[in-house]
């Protein structure tokens, strides 16, 4: 029995005897005398203070919101509705694009450009950003909006600046503007090409051991997209062909030539018409007829300007051939 109960029960059992009242005031004062009140009292006041502190509030507040609100809000059915929703986005993401290069198959490129701006604001990486720009440019440039396509190139470039695609088409278009400034960067952006591809090559053989030099990360896209890639390197030899070509360059020019004839995948087997021409054009240039004619004659004959080029060597062939046998018996007359 605590101390200051005893003393209480004492002191009323010596009242009843002398018959005297008892005082409780006197029975406190005792208690709160004595170390053990003393240390009550500090106790509540310690107690009474960290109570009524803001800074107790305040934490009480937080501590509220984490155990309680917090188990709510990441409960394994608000996780799993999360998933959920992050697995739908990522699946309109693939199929907004997926519709979309189904209306640039069926040349519907309105609707396409549509379909591209859902894709680009749904939520995922599949189709990754700069493949998305890029034929989202492509489309746009179908259309004939250049402007809007170079932006598009550019965000696809800034995304990816490897992204070689998107790189040649800003090499065809900055060569077609008549700004010296921009075909200054054609040309740079094509030398940008041949070195991915000077890094890259033989690009098949990306993956495996190569003793001589360390195969650069990005020529795994290359890989895996080979032909597209193919594709692109061959236009960009081209269109070199065709600056040098404008230069009167036309030794450099059947280098680049040669160097796209070369390219030949699935895709663009069998058409060589364009480089024949220009072999064609070139050849006339440096007054190699017989190869030009030659390289003509590989054309199709639905290439309206290669026809025209034999028959008019056919035609100055034909006057040549006039003057030298008429020059011969003019000398045998003589």
């Amino acid at each position: 029995m605590p101390t200051s109960k005893k003393i209480r029960q004492r002191q009323k059992a010596i009242h009843r005897s002398t018959g005297a009242a008892i005082n409780d005031s006197d029975v406190y004062r005792k208690y709160f005398a004595a170390p053990r009140g003393i240390l009550g009292v500090v106790c509540f006041a310690f107690f009474f203070t960290v109570v009524t502190s803001p800074a107790f509030h305040a934490f009480i507040s937080v501590s509220t919101v984490q155990t309680l609100w917090l188990p709510v809000a990441s409960s394994p059915s608000s996780l799993q509705k999360q998933n959920q929703s992050d697995k739908q986005g990522k699946q309109n993401r693939l199929k907004f694009f997926a519709q979309a290069m189904d209306r640039v198959d069926s040349k519907e490129y309105k609707e396409a450009l549509a379909l591209f701006d859902k894709s680009s604001k749904a939520i995922g990486n599949v189709p990754s950003n700069d493949l998305l720009h890029t034929e989202w440019g492509h489309t746009l440039r179908s259309l004939g909006n250049i402007d809007g396509a170079v932006k598009h190139y550019e965000k696809a470039i800034d995304h990816n600046e490897r992204s070689f695609s998107a790189l040649g088409a800003l090499a065809e278009i900055f060569h077609d503007r008549t700004d010296s400034s921009f075909k200054s960067k054609s040309v740079g952006l094509l030398a940008y090409l041949f070195d991915m591809r000077h890094a890259c090559e033989p690009h098949r053989n990306v993956g495996k051991k190569n003793e001589n030099r360390d195969i650069p990360s990005y020529c795994v896209d290359v890989k895996e997209n080979k032909d597209e890639f193919a594709i692109v390197m061959r236009r960009a030899y081209m269109l070199r062909a065709e600056i040098f070509f404008e230069n009167e360059d036309f030794e450099y020019c059947l280098g680049y030539l040669k160097l796209a004839q070369k390219i030949v995948t699935q895709n663009i087997r069998g058409d060589t018409d364009d480089i024949n021409l220009k072999f064609g054009l070139v050849y006339e240039k440096l007054e190699r007829f017989r190869l030009a004619y030659a390289h003509y004659r590989e054309c199709r004959q639905s290439v309206r300007l290669c026809q025209q080029r034999i028959n008019f060597l056919k035609k100055v062939g034909r006057e040549a051939g006039k003057m030298v046998q008429e020059e011969g018996e003019s000398s045998g007359k003589i």
